[in-house]
């Protein structure tokens, strides 16, 4: 009973004391890291033949240059292979094209467009579904005149280069990026030279 005029003192104590530890957690786990981060996605590699009729082509015509390269590991591109965002790197999952004046943007395959969608960081994209599950992915477009459902052949115009804001510093481009069941494969792995 000696210790009963120390409880009111010591629970407030410990009380003080979590209340205390909990804003020191909080405050560590809000704040912004000083360092850049490097995001690292396992991409693994996927059969780079497709067997088709058709061959792929390149999605825009030959005076227009690679602007950023597929990050592939070990490969020989990989530091133009990064897109940084936000303060994070990541891996390219696609190539880039680009160029100073704008330029027409070619189907690589026949399909079907799957998808027609404005992205508030990607720009006009497009999606075409080909066969053997391959999907062609067109982001940073300008002027299309595709809607879902629409069958296109091998060499339509699909729209223009236009800019996005997730590869800003590219300026006038296109992404392109080519899926096998889901698995993003390098494009110049398969597109007809």
């Amino acid at each position: 009973m000696k210790y009963r005029q120390y409880r009111i003192p010591l629970v407030f104590g410990g009380l003080l004391t979590i209340f205390v530890l909990g804003v020191f957690l909080l405050q560590q786990l809000t704040q912004p890291e000083e360092m850049t981060q490097v995001v690292s996605q396992k991409v693994e590699p996927v059969q780079t033949t497709l067997e088709k009729k058709e061959e792929v082509i390149c999605p825009v015509s030959e005076d227009v240059e690679i602007v950023r390269y597929f990050y592939e590991v070990d490969g020989e591109h990989n530091q133009e292979a990064l897109d940084y965002f936000e303060g994070v790197y990541r891996q390219s999952l696609g190539i880039d094209y680009g160029s100073e004046k704008t330029f027409d943007v070619l189907a690589s395959l026949s399909g079907t467009v799957e998808d027609v969608k404005k992205d508030a960081i990607l720009g006009l994209c497009v999606t075409i579904q080909c066969d053997e599950g391959i999907s062609l992915i067109y982001q940073s477009l300008a002027n299309v005149q595709l809607e879902e459902g629409q069958t296109v052949r091998q060499g339509d115009v699909l729209g223009q280069s236009g800019y996005n804001v997730y590869e800003a510093e590219l300026g006038n481009h296109v992404h392109f990026t080519i899926e096998k069941d889901n698995e993003p494969i390098n494009p110049l792995t398969v597109i007809k030279s």
